[in-house]
């Protein structure tokens, strides 16, 4: 369930997935996420998306 404590991470998450060769725990470190695993469940749970099929989703509609 959404809540304000989680609007950065909403806010910076998507971006920084869909437009980055970096990797989940990479991506997860640079925003705070203890683990790769924590920043993928939340990924999953606000987006119904991990952040490859999310990534590969936004790059196949840049095509």
């Amino acid at each position: 369930m959404p809540t304000a404590r989680n609007a950065p991470y909403r806010k910076r998450a998507s971006p920084t997935a869909a437009g980055s060769e970096q990797s989940a725990a990479h991506i997860a470190a640079r925003l705070g996420f203890s683990s790769a695993t924590n920043f993928s469940k939340f990924f999953h749970r606000h987006t119904g998306k991990s952040p490859l099929a999310f990534r590969r989703e936004i790059r196949g509609s840049q095509d």
